[in-house]
């Protein structure tokens, strides 16, 4: 292999990884690992003695690096290396989950909506994220018991994706006004407890 080829492949990898690692993790944490990986990286860089593979290799760097964030980011919001929930089920069904059993995991681990007699523990939500840090807070903690519920709903649908999901499915069960009201309320309330 070729120096020049060599080059572009190092800055290839390194690109990616550090890319990818960047856009899948939330945490401050990684953040370090992160800073202190590209301080090496700045070394290595300068440590070659030819400065057309050093322009080389920082360019595919900073090309791949790029494409690899963009890749996390996507990766991290679409929960794309989780498993489907429809896999999920199958997995319950296996181990001879009853259908409200499965429902009711369902809904605690993709919306944390607890049932009767069931307990949360940190691990219930399933993600894809690298590295998570604490959640930051969402709009739907600003609602107020006497919002109205075009309010509410705005509320949700600021909240990101995975809320806005929530309450579209809830809409699509043909609740009556007031019913889904109070359920997005109690929802608000579990999803912002301290």
């Amino acid at each position: 292999m070729t120096p020049q080829k060599k080059d572009i492949f190092a800055g290839l990898f390194l690109g990616l990884l550090i890319g990818i690692m960047v856009g899948l993790s939330i945490s401050q944490v990684t953040g370090i690992i992160i800073g202190s990986l590209a301080s090496l990286l700045a070394a290595f860089f300068g440590l070659k003695n030819e400065s057309n593979a050093r322009q080389l290799l920082i360019g595919t760097f900073s090309l791949f690096c790029i494409l690899g964030i963009f890749s996390g980011i996507y990766l991290r919001n679409t929960n794309a290396l989780s498993p489907s929930i429809e896999d999920r089920i199958e997995s319950f069904k296996t181990v001879d989950f009853s259908e409200k059993e499965i429902k009711q995991i369902i809904l605690a681990s993709e919306f944390g909506i607890l049932s009767e007699g069931m307990t949360a523990n940190d691990n219930t939500t399933v993600s894809t994220v690298l590295m998570s840090g604490e959640d930051e807070d969402c709009a739907i903690c600003l609602i107020s018991d006497d919002s109205s519920l075009g309010a509410i709903q705005d509320y949700y649908i600021e909240s990101g994706k995975e809320y806005s999901d929530f309450m579209l499915k809830l809409k699509e069960m043909d609740l009556g006004d007031a019913e889904l009201r109070a359920i997005l309320l109690a929802a608000k309330n579990i999803i912002c407890k301290d």
